[in-house]
């Protein structure tokens, strides 16, 4: 069946009617954004509007699907569609832990494919790869009712329920058996890209794929199930997380009255935050903590003050907090909200410990090239420095080197 795309960004509108989107499709599209809005304890309309006369977007990037049509919406940091989605699959990538390759990155850079289809298609390459070593298989433990032992005997069973049957011997055993939680929510996962692959090349990875998980129980509720791996199904980590990732967007699909919605959204400040954490652990190791609420406003412990980082380097503190807008450097403070500002002050007072300094910084994206320290101001009474950094969320390796050269900041800004 042929599918009508449409592309827009964060904060941008799409027509409906003559020329956009057909009446009855963006009703059904404004519908499906809703439902998964209120799955990510989202506002009704944070993700799609219906106004009079367009659909209008908020800060939630991804795809919304409703048969025959699928509406992406991309980073509106981004140049254009094919360097949205690009973006936005290297973020998810980090964010997620899911190394890409080369040829991975090249993928996400086709024009031809709406992101939908780049996720998909991604997933399942990843897990017809991860298939040449066999479907994973567990010993399961079984209490069945055999003619001939197998296993231990069930003493109490056979006592109880076969006292008189000496022709059943109830048994226990274990099994190796595919029917695992691990292929059970990939199998899951399949299945959701079978129902919404666009092209015949995806939907053949698909079928494919499908074909080893016949004997795999079919789970309702898959992202409630545990998956545990070991030295030999490691490899499967990464696969395991894009399943996870289109299973949470599938979520509201499942439900009853959610018709034949999908949807696959990120809110975007979140997604920020995920990304620059994931990187700082990995330049700063536990040095860097995820939301750290030890610190509150009031002495009574009122109003717990969250930073999304805190990084303790050797010769002082860094509170990072990251925002997810485009700086103007034609703005006299960068377009920087006052309330963001105020927000690292009570972050610096807070944190603030005698003999030792502190640095506080305010991260935002950047697109290629415009990267780097913006600003480095000090706090109103105090040595305490307020740093403005914006970061290139395209390129990974330019993410870690900003963080790595965070002390840095202010000489870069004197030495420009």
């Amino acid at each position: 069946m042929t599918r009508a795309v449409y592309s827009m960004t964060e904060w941008d509108a799409l027509e409906i009617g003559r020329g956009g989107v057909p009446v009855a499709v963006a009703d059904a599209l404004a519908a499906t954004a809703r439902r998964q809005a209120r799955h990510l304890r989202l506002g009704p309309d944070d993700v799609l509007v219906r106004g009079h006369g367009a659909l209008k977007s908020g800060q939630v990037c991804g795809i919304v699907s409703v048969p025959g049509t699928t509406v992406e919406i991309l980073p509106k940091i981004a140049l254009d569609a094919t360097d949205g989605r690009s973006t936005l699959i290297r973020m998810l990538a980090v964010a997620e832990d899911v190394r890409l390759s080369g040829a991975e990155l090249a993928e996400t850079s086709n024009e031809q494919h709406d992101l939908l289809e780049v996720v998909l298609r991604l997933f399942a390459r990843r897990v017809l790869a991860a298939l040449k070593g066999g479907v994973p298989r567990a010993y399961v433990a079984h209490r069945e009712d055999l003619a001939l032992l197998r296993g231990a005997l069930d003493v109490t069973r056979q006592l109880t329920r076969h006292a008189a049957r000496p022709d059943r011997v109830a048994c226990r055993f274990d099994e190796l058996s595919p029917d695992i939680p691990l292929n059970m929510i990939i199998a899951a996962a399949i299945r959701t890209g079978c129902k919404n692959a666009r092209t015949n090349v995806t939907q053949r990875l698909f079928d494919e794929a499908l074909v080893h998980y016949e004997e795999v129980t079919v789970s309702r509720q898959p992202l409630a199930l545990r998956a545990h791996l070991d030295r030999s199904t490691a490899h499967w980590r990464e696969v395991l997380a894009l399943a996870r990732l289109l299973l949470r967007s599938s979520h509201q699909g499942t439900h009853a009255g959610a018709g034949r919605g999908f949807a696959l959204l990120f809110p975007m400040h979140e997604l920020f935050e995920s990304f620059v954490a994931r990187l700082a652990r990995s330049v700063f190791g536990m040095q860097a903590r995820v939301q750290d609420s030890r610190h509150w406003v009031t002495s009574c412990n009122r109003f717990r003050l969250i930073p999304d980082l805190v990084i303790e380097l050797p010769e002082q503190t860094v509170i990072l907090d990251t925002k997810w807008k485009t700086l103007d450097p034609a703005h006299h403070r960068l377009n920087i909200a006052p309330a963001d500002a105020y927000q690292m002050l009570a972050y610096g007072h807070a944190y603030r410990r005698q003999g030792r300094d502190l640095r506080l910084v305010l991260a935002y994206p950047a697109r290629p090239g415009e990267g780097g320290a913006k600003a480095s101001w000090n706090v109103q009474g105090s040595e305490m420095p307020l740093d403005i950094v914006a970061l290139e969320v395209a390129d990974r390796a330019s993410v870690i080197s900003g963080l790595r050269n965070l002390h840095a900041i202010r000489e870069s800004i004197c030495s420009a």
